[in-house]
């Protein structure tokens, strides 16, 4: 022990009173000093049979813990100083070889924040001395956690380097890059290689803008890990198929935290079941859904999930959220006519730009129920693209709502006549576009105006036993046939009502008599 406690403090007197220059003067004396910090880590790491009463000067010194528990070199360990090796090591926790990874980890990322001004001397230069060091060691110390640190070990600091591109002052956007990294790669970002890790790095980074961090910040890595169940970044490194990917998660992000927004009140989401908000949104939104509400801020998606808690009792919460999503994919479309060309980008997003979108949300939010809405979610966004086709809400002078009315009874109509054809529900097995084209181009805005009335069920009553896909079947005298018999309910119902105003009428009846 004598012999030990000699060399243990010959290292403490070279590394404290040595001038740091005379330390980097020959490789000798760096290779001697190198056995020395090797002998130091053995006394540091191994079990004492003396229990000290009182840590000695050598174990309480900060530089030489560092320097031999995790390498770094001895610039490095000057340039943090005392009070900064004691901050960053304050963060560790576990084993010696955990601890030591740890460490290398936040000098790592001290290095990254300190050259912020300059990014390509990361990894060239050591930790920049004249930058405030202070502020990076405390945002690092107040942020990163031990689960972020595991992450981040896994990173060289060029990666670091990319996710740190807003500065030390939005280090929470930096942490909620890393917690997307663990949750969107798991375990393959042991088995990743560098170059494939780089592109998912970058495309991640390009992929999460301001409002996607915002509504990321407001989760937790498993929230995270449930919304990007099945996305898998390891299938292809193409850079659309990777931001794709990314932005489908993203969107589900925003969407959970606009919906838990409304469970709660407010912007306060320390009350709300966010892990089963996520599961729900995961559940229930598929990619047509995805591809759609990418298109619209969270204020859009604020409007259209006004009212509804998904966390109140006896809530439908697929139905509630099938009728969100299909609001969504009607406002696209409807956007992709008014702007003309709509071109999207690798990422799946549409420039939007030419337009009010927000206009439309209002519009389609006040004109679609929950009858038109279930009817359309049968449909695809092509389906809905020809029935929306040369109607420009935006035009001069167009009634918005009567346009909307017009396409959304159609859609119901559709799904009647299709339902029949099936025998029932199930309208997987049925040619649903053939059913889209013939209807859209033979209902007219007096049948839809008239149609309209009507609920789903009144349709399917007068739809019952017409099979537009029957052989030989007049499919455009079949339709006016069924629209002119809705013309006829509502003129008679009208007459009872002594008005426009049939909502006291069971008007039901009319449809079995008149049918």
């Amino acid at each position: 022990m004598l012999k030990y406690l000699n060399k243990l403090l010959a290292v403490a007197t070279i590394v404290t009173f040595i001038p740091l220059s005379h330390a980097q003067d020959s490789k000798s004396d760096d290779k001697e000093l190198s056995k020395e910090e090797e002998e130091v880590e053995k006394q540091l790491t191994l079990p004492s049979i003396l229990a000290p009463s009182a840590p000695s000067a050598i174990e309480s010194n900060s530089i030489i813990q560092a320097q031999s528990i995790s390498g770094i070199d001895s610039t490095t360990a000057a340039a943090l100083g005392t009070a900064g090796i004691s901050a960053l090591t304050s963060q560790l926790s576990g084993d010696t070889a955990t601890r030591a990874t740890q460490l290398k980890t936040l000098v790592n990322l001290v290095e990254v924040f300190s050259n912020a001004a300059d990014a390509s001397l990361v990894g060239r230069r050591a930790i920049d001395p004249t930058a405030d060091l202070t502020k990076v060691i405390t945002s690092i110390a107040t942020t990163i956690t031990t689960d972020h640190l595991t992450t981040l070990s896994k990173l060289d600091t060029t990666h670091m380097t990319t996710f740190a591109s807003d500065g030390v002052a939005n280090m929470d956007n930096f942490a909620a890059r890393v917690d997307v990294t663990s949750a969107m790669l798991g375990s393959s970002i042991d088995t990743i290689d560098t170059t494939n890790l780089s592109t998912v790095v970058d495309n991640l980074h390009a992929s999460l803008d301001g409002d996607s961090l915002t509504a990321l910040k407001s989760l937790e890595k498993t929230h995270m890990s449930t919304l990007s169940t099945g996305i898998d970044l390891t299938t292809s490194f193409d850079a659309s198929t990777l931001k794709q990917s990314i932005k489908k998660f993203a969107t589900k992000a925003e969407v959970t935290v606009e919906f838990a927004k409304v469970a709660a009140g407010g912007s306060d989401l320390t009350g709300i079941d966010l892990a089963t908000v996520a599961t729900n949104i995961h559940s229930n939104l598929d990619d047509d859904h995805l591809t759609a509400l990418q298109q619209l801020d969270p204020t859009h998606l604020a409007t259209m999930a006004t009212g509804t808690d998904l966390t109140a009792s006896g809530v439908d919460v697929a139905g509630k959220l099938k009728h969100f999503a299909t609001k969504a994919e009607v406002v696209v479309e409807f956007a992709k006519v008014s702007v003309g060309t709509a071109t999207a980008d690798a990422a799946g997003n549409i420039d939007f730009s030419a337009i009010s979108i927000g206009d439309f949300v209002t519009n389609i939010n006040s004109n679609l129920d929950e009858d038109h809405t279930t009817a359309l979610a049968n449909l695809d966004p092509t389906h809905m693209a020809t029935m929306a086709a040369g109607t420009d809400l935006t035009a001069s002078g167009v009634n918005v709502a009567t346009k909307l009315t017009h396409f959304a009874t159609k859609a119901e109509v559709v799904v009647e006549f299709a339902k029949v054809s099936a025998g029932g529900t199930d309208l997987s097995g049925v040619a649903i576009a053939d059913f889209v084209t013939n209807v859209h181009d033979n209902l007219d805005e007096d049948h839809t105006a008239a149609l309209a009335n009507l609920d789903p069920a009144h349709m399917a009553t007068m739809a019952a036993g017409t099979d537009l896909t029957a052989s030989g079947v007049n499919v455009a005298t079949k339709l006016t046939h069924f629209a002119t018999k809705a013309e006829v309910v509502v003129e008679f119902a009208k007459v009872s009502a002594g008005g426009t105003d049939l909502s006291g009428v069971a008007i039901g009846d009319f449809v079995t008599n008149v049918h």
